[in-house]
């Protein structure tokens, strides 16, 4: 089984980049995860729940896809982060490239579509916000994916 992954970044996610936020996602992917079982995990690698998703994966073993939307979607991170993000890419079974150039609206929602495409079933950290989650959610439902919004899971290890 193949499950891909979506969600918001930290700035949306309550304590957005603190550690007790990176550890509820860490503790939300590991039971997601435990759960469902997959053979392998494919991660939109940006920062939050795709970069614990991924960490998740390579600390279990199973076979993680990085999908990313543009060459060099980490520049404008802060160090520890750029650094966190390349040794996961170092660790990745297969890195996709989804488009070529810099950053736009088009790159990121091609991406979210590859993930789809992709798996087997979408696992989203949605809180109900529109954006770029909410596009990719409505992708996987158009197409009949079958689609779990981790949130609760999330709040709950959060509180």
């Amino acid at each position: 089984m193949i499950l891909g992954f979506t969600g918001h970044r930290p700035n949306s996610l309550p304590g957005t980049y603190s550690e007790r936020t990176y550890q509820a996602l860490l503790d939300t992917a590991n039971f997601i995860i435990s759960q469902y079982r997959p053979d392998t995990v494919i991660s939109g690698m940006a920062l939050g729940w795709d970069t614990a998703v991924a960490e998740c994966a390579i600390n279990r073993c199973l076979q993680l896809v990085a999908a990313i939307p543009f060459r060099g979607q980490e520049s404008r991170w802060t160090q520890a982060s750029q650094v966190k993000y390349l040794e996961l890419l170092n660790r990745a079974s297969y890195i996709e490239i989804v488009s070529d150039g810099n950053y736009t609206t088009q790159a990121m929602q091609l991406r979210n579509q590859w993930i789809v495409d992709h798996s087997n079933q979408l696992m989203a950290l949605l809180n109900q916000k529109q954006g770029g989650t909410r596009n990719c959610v409505n992708y996987a439902i158009s197409i009949n994916r079958p689609t779990f919004n981790c949130w609760n899971t999330f709040i709950h290890f959060y509180n």
